[in-house]
């Protein structure tokens, strides 16, 4: 299976995931979790398919963001996939809403796993969603 739809075929495994525990009373901050990582697999998708990224304001040839971390930088994968979401223009209509479920994401799964279905699935309609409608 090629990279791209690899990234895809596991983005909408975890959406599989998280639509059967969508709309269960308890697990909230997996909810929250396989939101981020679906997000996650659907911005590789998006690198994947186009073949460069701008990092930096360089504009440079990947099918992942890995690649980048192998040309350019040392740091983390996510903090990469973060700058390249943030910097490159192609994603300035879901940036904001990526950011926002790598956060909370990081809060559910380390700090505070308490999280009401209410929020969770606001925050899931509010971020997830539009990045499902990106892509």
């Amino acid at each position: 299976m090629p990279a791209d739809q690899h990234r895809l075929a596991h983005a909408k495994h975890n959406i599989d995931f998280l639509k059967t525990i969508y709309c269960t009373p308890d697990f909230h901050d997996w909810k929250v979790t396989a939101a981020f990582y679906s997000s996650v697999h659907l911005i590789e998708y998006l690198i994947s398919v186009r073949g460069s990224v701008v990092f930096e304001g360089r504009t440079v040839s990947a099918q992942s963001s890995d690649d980048v971390r192998g040309q350019l930088d040392n740091r983390s994968t996510h903090q990469l996939r973060n700058q390249i979401v943030s910097g490159d223009s192609f994603f300035v209509s879901i940036h904001a809403q990526y950011n926002q479920l790598y956060k909370h994401c990081l809060t559910a799964r380390y700090k505070q796993y308490s999280w009401s279905e209410q929020n969770a699935k606001l925050l899931i309609a509010t971020t997830l969603k539009p990045i499902v409608n990106f892509v």
